[in-house]
């Protein structure tokens, strides 16, 4: 005789597109000590014992790469579910309207869960299976780009360096860019190239800091 009935699962796995609160919800059926194993080779892949080290390890660091309000998954085809004497229940899940939090990328991952619950109706082992590439692409990519802000736990952003003033976009520009870097690439043009800064530039080339056309600055770009 299976644990739970259709409606029961509807229920449980339902709570999990009401976020943020459906969460705690949801994490409520699932036992202390559940053997929770995220299949494949990948970056993502491993195996969880608990269910605070899967929270900790894999839910928590998900949910920080996502925009608000959260990661929202919805059963992707209830007609799909299916479950055994034993009390396993297979559902398969889908995440609607889930960008990532600095790259807006759009996460369209599509999950099947194959969960096994006890006689209390609580979830001990987890198989999850979803489209991997996909996770790295996209999952990975929005942890780069937050390490590479420096967003940290606790705001602990590194020090940043002097604020430097904003230039405008200038079409100009783009020609003074396209002349310098012709000029650069040929040899003993330096005189025309020094040409291309204004009298009173300023040149920053690392700890170094020149000011002038002439003199000092044609000595920094010598």
């Amino acid at each position: 005789m299976s644990f739970l009935t259709n409606a029961e699962i509807l229920s449980i796995f339902g709570e999990l597109s009401k976020v943020p609160r459906g969460y705690e919800s949801f994490f409520n059926h699932v036992d202390d000590n559940v053997h929770w194993e995220i299949t494949g080779q990948n970056a993502l892949s491993g195996i969880c014992r608990s269910k605070a080290e899967f929270l900790d390890k894999v839910w928590l660091p998900i949910i920080k790469l996502i925009a608000e309000p959260g990661p929202i998954f919805e059963i992707a085809c209830p007609d799909s579910i299916t479950r055994n004497d034993e009390g396993w229940v297979n559902v398969e899940l889908k995440t609607k309207d889930t960008r990532t939090k600095l790259g807006n990328r759009l996460y369209s991952q599509h999950y099947s869960w194959h969960c096994r619950f006890n006689s209390t109706k609580k979830i001990v082992q987890v198989r999850c299976f979803f489209d991997t590439s996909l996770a790295e692409t996209v999952l990975l990519d929005e942890k780069y780009r937050q390490q590479a802000l420096a967003i940290l736990p606790n705001d602990e952003r590194p020090e940043m360096g002097p604020d430097y003033p904003s230039i405008p976009f200038d079409p100009a520009y783009k020609r003074f860019l396209n002349e310098f870097y012709l000029l650069m690439d040929s040899p003993n043009e330096h005189e025309k190239h020094s040409q291309c800064f204004t009298p009173d530039a300023t040149v920053i080339m690392g700890e170094r800091e020149a000011r002038g056309r002439e003199g000092e600055l044609d000595r920094v770009m010598s």
